[in-house]
């Protein structure tokens, strides 16, 4: 395993873990964000995500009787991604609608979309990466054979050996975007909350799902390609700037009081 591997392995390791520290403390001191949104999208992916949404996908996709048909990669890929959009969408909508309801603002949307994403990232990539860097460090220091026999070792360092150093940069790659993706998709269902539009929270599901799904499909066979990654940049960019750029500016949520006096103005003339 060369230097190059190990090095883009921490790097990953790094957004996976140490980049969220970094952000709740930056949008702290910049936006005066409060820790506790944060800690709300661990809550609504803990729950949404690994509770409620991990054991309806086993429960699919572990059934004989949905063995063929899954194996169409569209429908698998339309599978994870509508799944995706459907808890994450409706697990926040719920959050929202429950506990934020008067403190609907960009800064709390942003907030818990990267809670969200942070522990996403730790479960989904860090912990992976955290098992792939110490089995690296272990053998390069001469101690693989403590551990040679056991086939699960073996499976893990031939896989490392094979694996493209250009892939562990785009698991890391695919984590940043899906933080920006994450806040934004948060902003949408905070819209939809605010507005209590279902019909809001529908398109945002969909929107998610349909995103979701064409970047799973693009990464089957082969993950982590160069054109799943620029698709997934892309996505990170369309949000940003029609999302979360205009939640900034407060083009995309106005206050009641914004409400009422424009209303106003309108019925003077």
């Amino acid at each position: 395993m060369n230097t190059v591997s190990i090095i883009l392995m921490f790097f990953t390791l790094l957004v996976c873990f140490a980049l969220p520290i970094l952000l709740i403390w930056r949008f702290n001191q910049k936006y005066k964000m409060k820790p506790e949104m944060f800690a709300a999208g661990f809550i609504v992916y803990l729950l949404f995500g690994m509770i409620l949404k991990n054991p309806f996908l086993r429960a699919i996709t572990e059934n004989e009787q949905y063995t063929s048909f899954l194996s169409t990669p569209v429908v698998f890929a339309l599978l994870l991604g509508l799944s995706a959009g459907l808890f994450d969408e409706v697990g926040r909508f719920i959050y929202y609608r429950v506990f934020v309801r008067d403190h609907m603002t960009w800064e709390n949307g942003v907030a818990l979309g990267l809670g969200f994403a942070s522990l996403e990232a730790m479960v989904v990539t860090g912990g992976g990466y955290a098992q792939r860097i110490m089995f690296t460090i272990m053998y390069n220091l001469g101690r693989y054979s403590a551990v040679e026999n056991n086939p699960d070792i073996i499976s893990l360092v031939e896989e490392l050996q094979n694996t493209p150093a250009i892939t562990h940069f785009f698991a890391g790659f695919e984590r940043l975007c899906m933080f920006v993706i994450h806040a934004a998709f948060s902003l949408l269902t905070m819209y939809a909350a605010k507005r209590g539009r279902l019909s809001l929270l529908l398109f945002s599901t969909l929107i998610h799902g349909v995103a979701m799904s064409l970047y799973v499909y693009l990464n089957e066979p082969v993950p982590y390609t160069w054109v799943s990654q620029l698709v997934l940049l892309a996505i990170a960019v369309a949000g940003y700037l029609f999302v979360i750029k205009r939640a900034q500016k407060q083009e995309l949520f106005i206050s009641k009081k914004k409400d009422e006096t424009k209303t106003t103005a309108i019925a003077k003339k």
